[in-house]
């Protein structure tokens, strides 16, 4: 193992240990190697779903910490693309294009997220 991973995994260790105590949630133990291999089984729409929630309670019976200017909330937009994996799924999904040798073997997808800035709040985004 080298040290950076170890550094990783005792890092992600702490930081387990932390939430877990923050949430004042009693757990016998998690290791960073289970975590790790479990994380996979999260669908993406979790992640999704949750950013929802955060900005409908933000939003929610807050009004006095919510930044305005001139009474409006200040809102952009950033775009970018994304290289993804080249798997079967993500090529039907995505499609191919080019790369520098003229071969079809690049995915990518476009992102774009709506962005709270004087809130410092992502509102949405989609891939």
């Amino acid at each position: 193992m080298t040290e950076f991973n170890i550094f990783l995994t005792y890092d992600l260790q702490l930081e387990l240990n932390n939430f877990f105590s923050e949430l004042n949630i009693s757990v016998k133990s998690i290791s960073s190697s289970a975590f790790i291999q479990n994380r996979k089984k999260l669908k993406p729409d979790l992640f999704y779903d949750l950013n929802h929630l955060i900005v409908e309670e933000f939003y929610s019976d807050n009004d006095e910490n919510i930044v305005l200017y001139k009474g409006l909330r200040v809102l952009s937009i950033d775009g970018s693309t994304a290289h993804l994996p080249f798997t079967a799924d993500l090529k039907n999904k995505y499609g191919t294009f080019n790369n520098q040798n003229k071969t079809d073997d690049v995915v990518i997808a476009r992102v774009s997220v709506l962005y709270d800035v004087l809130n410092d709040i992502v509102l949405d985004g989609k891939l």
